[in-house]
């Protein structure tokens, strides 16, 4: 008999975009079978087995293929479904049959892989399929529904304790972060363009740098190189409304239009685009409301070009934009209050090959672009709004919103990456990247008395910046992964060099990192890791002095101390155990302990009455992650995950430290983190059919911490007086009310900063699909979907605000400072999908 034998295990290759196969082709009696041809369907590549029957596939995007095994005198053998992932090497051992004549190829369907013994550190995958079919709308939402990542309605996430400003965000494993803010810089959208999404939580590999929380690793699909194929997906909130079910969601006049096409151009030129447009007249993570309210777009366009069966070449454009407009309707005809607009827009070119029959190479350059511009409305000559344009500086006038941002960045980069597996138990990688940013900031506050109360003469700017500067990024690394005892202990060891040119102390850092991996045995591994990472400031902190300035009213209140700022620290250790249960499930338990210094933050110096960019914050966080996954089988496939996690700091709780307690005993003690949510579910469940397609995703989270507050002008959702307001029957116990009496921030904020809970975060999710049978236009295949969001319509909180009590919602007819900032509500769509 043919065999076919899949490991439980898997090698990794470290590759920011690619796997790899890896695998023996042998006799039936285990005799090596020299100079087979090895062909992946898809990519076109070839390589020949040496004289040990090894060979080896580099360099595949994430995606499923097929390989064909073939030797004169065997028989032909055909492997259908074989999964390449992220980071991952799929191992794949191949027993051909002697043949006297030719024969046509066997088929067979490879196994999936269940568990990895050389991944030491935590990541957690989704490939393009579930991407696609997942209710969450772009890659913040499909990124939200991993263990370990807490959340809320706000679209920041936070990874095991670390702050949202601490992750970093990769496409085709180049940056597409903002410098400004250290926070994503492009509006991804368009799921079709998403081949894989990996979210790594715990410890890095040395590839990974200039980040302290996590990495979201989002690799672009390649195109299908034997056909054309597509998708065209409409959804709209304008739906029938029974029985008032659907007030709130009709009211937010969501559209959506979804498209991804690919194919071929030639037998070795290939296509993907990938365009998403969405639209709605309130905001979809809080309660705000205005016409034209949010706009989005995103296209993606790519090619890719095999120049040879060892070679691969391609190109990846994308242009994405958004149309923020926060006028909302309940406040008084405000006339100025400002709208934003955002922009990105990028260029890939990426070229993987062999170098020898053991060593590959990847050579990626790219280019990002990203920009916001923030001010009021723009109008025509007859008064009227201008929803796509912002009002030139020079015409602004006193009913003006004070503000007008407008900041720009480019960076040029350079990556090289250089693996080899030609030393015996060895997969050794090095690579190099240099990154040129320019960056461009004008930011100022004009005198506005709607803001100051006053009608005293003012300047014509109370605030102003503008500066631009172009600084250098250079990184190094190398890592080794040696199978120590073959197939049952994997060792890592890497170390990172990076430098940041805008740094003007400590600008040079040297981060080690290493791991252990054991296999217990077939089903059972159990690893450890540790590793030390370090993150630059955002370019603010130090630029911000050239021209920053408060005058009259705030006194005059330069920014210093920028010398002073240094790279973020943070050390991981991580131990982890996997257990496949079965043919379809795995048990995965994690748990961490993380430190956190030299955490960037802001305080007025009280000897110089200076704001400060200060390194002054520090802080833990220590976890455990339970995570149950299931394969594809009787139509049911996904995950359920409980996550338990503290977090104490001191000082790191925002970008802003509260001015008013420095010098106090406060800036001394720790409190818990902001997001310092102790309990976590997230459960992620598919269901597929021939003619029905469902997935629900719920996610649950205790209450974040907060300061109870007596006034709703200090920022609390206590400013309800509980004895004169009517406040709804779900708010009971540390609700976040004030009542009369109880100690407060105001009174005593050493003992009461953080020290009671908002209401919990419950959300669930469910997009539902019916295949139309009877509808056949065009030789389209049509579903028919639903997707409700916050299914049952909890009122989950977004962040801490301040309304008066009076102020009322028109959204929820309910006070605003029951929901500070509002939150999201059910929210229900409809449409059709063509597929081609």
């Amino acid at each position: 008999l043919l065999t076919l034998a899949f490991l439980f295990t898997s090698l990794t290759v470290f590759a920011g975009t690619t796997g790899a196969l890896l695998g023996f082709i042998t006799e039936e009696d285990g005799s090596p079978i020299g100079e087979a041809t090895i062909t992946v369907i898809e990519r076109g590549a070839s390589v020949v087995s040496n004289e040990y029957g090894m060979f080896s596939i580099p360099s595949l995007t994430p995606g499923v293929y097929t390989v064909e095994v073939k030797k004169a005198g065997y028989g032909p053998m055909k492997i259908e479904k074989v999964i390449i992932q992220v980071d991952l090497t799929t191992p794949l051992n191949v027993t051909l049959k002697t043949s006297e004549v030719e024969l046509d190829p066997i088929v067979v369907t490879a196994s999936r892989i269940l568990v990895h013994r050389e991944q030491t550190g935590t990541v957690y995958r989704v490939d393009h399929n579930d991407i696609v079919e997942m209710s969450s709308r772009d890659i913040f939402r499909v990124a939200q529904a991993m263990p370990g990542v807490i959340s809320n309605e706000d679209g920041q996430f936070k990874i095991r304790g670390s702050r949202y400003d601490q992750t970093l965000f990769l496409i085709d494993g180049l940056t597409m972060m903002d410098p400004f803010w250290k926070t994503f810089g492009a509006t991804p959208n368009a799921k079709g363009i998403m081949g894989e999404v990996a979210v790594i939580t715990g410890g890095f590999d040395a590839e990974y740098g200039d980040a302290i929380g996590g990495v979201v690793n989002t690799v672009s699909r390649n195109p299908n190189f034997k056909e054309h194929r597509g998708s065209l997906t409409f959804y709209t909130s304008q739906i029938p409304n029974y029985h008032g079910m659907w007030d709130k969601s009709i009211k937010l006049g969501e559209e959506e239009w979804d498209v991804d096409m690919d194919g071929p151009l030639s037998p070795d030129l290939g296509y993907v685009f990938a365009a998403q447009v969405f639209k709605a007249n309130a905001s979809t993570t809080s309660g705000f409301r205005n016409e034209n309210f949010e706009e989005f777009h995103d296209y993606h366009f790519k090619l890719s070009y095999n120049l040879n069966s060892t070679t691969n070449l391609s190109y990846h454009t994308n242009y994405g934009f958004a149309w923020i407009r926060l006028k909302s309707d309940y406040e008084n005809s405000f006339p100025g209050w400002p709208i934003q607009f955002q922009f990105n827009r990028m260029h890939h070119v990426i070229l993987d090959t062999y170098v020898g029959n053991y060593t590959t190479a990847t050579l990626a350059l790219g280019w990002f672009q990203s920009g916001i511009d923030f001010g009021p409305h723009a109008k025509d000559d007859e008064g009227n709004i201008l929803w796509n344009e912002i009002k030139p500086l020079f015409e602004y006038d006193g009913d003006d919103a004070p503000y007008r941002q407008r900041t720009r960045s480019i960076a040029k980069e350079v990556k090289l990456d250089v693996e080899t597996k030609m030393f015996d138990r060895h997969t050794l990688k090095a690579g190099l990247s240099h990154q040129n940013t320019f960056v461009d900031m004008f930011w100022t506050v004009t005198y506005d008395s709607y803001f100051f109360g006053s009608n005293e003469t003012w300047p014509e700017f109370s605030y102003l910046e503008d500066w631009e500067h172009t600084y250098d990024y250079n990184a190094f690394y190398i890592q080794d992964k040696f199978d120590l005892i073959k197939d049952k202990l994997t060792l890592t060891a890497g170390i990172r060099y990076e430098s940041w040119g805008f740094i003007p102390k400590e600008n040079s850092v040297i981060a080690p990192r290493g791991g252990v991996s054991y296999q217990l045995n077939d089903y059972t591994i159990i690893r450890t890791n540790y590793s030390k990472m370090y993150q630059a400031p955002n370019v603010s902190s130090v630029y911000e002095e050239d021209t920053g300035g408060l005058q009259n009213y705030f006194g005059d209140q330069d920014w210093g101390n920028a010398e002073e700022v240094v790279p973020q620290v943070t050390d991981i250790i991580e131990f982890g155990v996997q257990r496949q249960l079965g043919n379809d499930f795995v048990f995965e338990v994690n748990a961490y302990n993380k430190t956190m210094d030299k955490i960037h933050c802001v305080w007025e110096n009280p000897v110089t009455n200076l704001w400060e960019y200060t390194n002054g914050g520090s802080g833990w966080a220590r976890g455990a992650e339970f995570t149950l996954r299931k394969t594809l089988s009787n139509n049911i496939k996904g995950w359920v995950n409980y996550s338990w996690m503290e977090g104490k700091g001191k000082n790191i709780y925002r970008d802003f430290y509260n001015y008013s307690n420095i010098g106090t005993e406060i800036w001394d003690k720790e409190y818990y983190l902001d997001w310092d949510q102790r309990h976590n579910v997230n459960v992620n469940l598919f269901y597929q059919s021939e003619n029905f397609f469902m997935n629900v995703i719920w996610r649950w989270g205790s209450g974040y911490p907060y300061s109870p507050h007596d006034s709703y002008l200090d920022y609390g959702i206590d400013g309800i007086d509980s004895t004169t307001n009517p406040v709804p029957p779900d708010y009971g116990e540390g609700n976040g009310r004030y009542d009369e009496g109880e100690p407060t921030y105001s009174s005593d904020p050493v003992n009461t900063y953080n020290s009671a809970r908002y209401p919990a975060y419950d959300r669930v999710d469910i997009i539902m699909k019916l295949k139309l049978k009877n509808l056949n236009l065009f030789g389209a295949e049509y579903w028919f979907n639903v997707t409700v969001r916050n299914l049952f319509d909890h009122h989950n909180l977004r962040q801490r605000g301040g309304n008066d009590p009076s102020d009322i919602n028109p959204y929820t007819d309910e006070p605003w400072t029951l929901r500070p900032t509002g939150g999201t509500y059910r929210r229900v769509v409809a449409g059709i999908e063509a597929n081609w």
